[in-house]
């Protein structure tokens, strides 16, 4: 229940599942998801096949179409090897939850907003009197101000959320590249001294 928190304007993303026990793990699954090749499931989640990733949209439920392929080539399939120098950190559960909340919660302000608008258009088709009109187009038009205050307000502070994330993620990315830098020296640095003094 994550994908939402996803810039929409991009058309895939990669999912990595990590596995192992005592604080010993191993990439298992790195995938490429598109968006387009995802297939609709419904608005719940129901029995499913074994392993299978879902992901939870505004809309409903999303998964890829199951591969049936025989018990002999799953087991085949089921381990991968990674090179771990390529693995590299993702967002924390607890920062994609935080994200996922505050979509959520700026989804529906939106449909609030949306729902008294409507009730707004009801009213003055319904009501009689233009000083009753007038009272209740007047309530309902500071609701609504209330509402979109507190809807830009969610947005600046998701927008400030996900700054930071990618704001760790490229400092993790810049610590990766020195490590990287240093093995290299370090492996030129050594067969340099070997070249310098040969064995024999």
């Amino acid at each position: 229940m994550l994908p939402d928190l996803l810039d929409t304007s991009v058309s895939c993303f990669v999912v990595r599942i990590w596995g192992g026990q005592e604080e010993r793990y191993q990439l298992l699954i790195e995938w490429k998801v598109n968006l387009d090749g995802l297939r609709y499931t419904g608005q719940q989640i129901r029995s499913r096949n074994p392993n299978e990733i879902i992901f939870g949209l505004n809309d409903g439920y999303y998964a890829a179409d199951f591969d049936h392929k025989d018990p002999s080539q799953r087991k085949k399939n089921s381990l991968l090897q990674v090179d771990q120098s390529s693995v590299r950190n993702s967002y924390s559960v607890f920062s994609l939850l935080r994200l996922h909340t505050a979509q959520r919660a700026i989804k529906q302000t939106q449909v609030t907003v949306q729902k008294i608008g409507k009730e707004i258009e009801e009213k003055l088709r319904t009501t009689t009197t233009c000083t009753e009109r007038k009272k209740e187009r007047e309530c309902m038009q500071l609701r609504i101000a209330v509402l979109r205050s507190e809807l830009q307000r969610q947005r600046k502070a998701l927008g400030r959320e996900i700054d930071l994330r990618q704001k760790e993620r490229a400092q993790l990315q810049k610590k990766d590249l020195l490590i990287f830098a240093l093995r290299c020296w370090h492996h030129k640095h050594r067969k340099r001294q070997r070249s310098d003094h040969p064995l024999g």
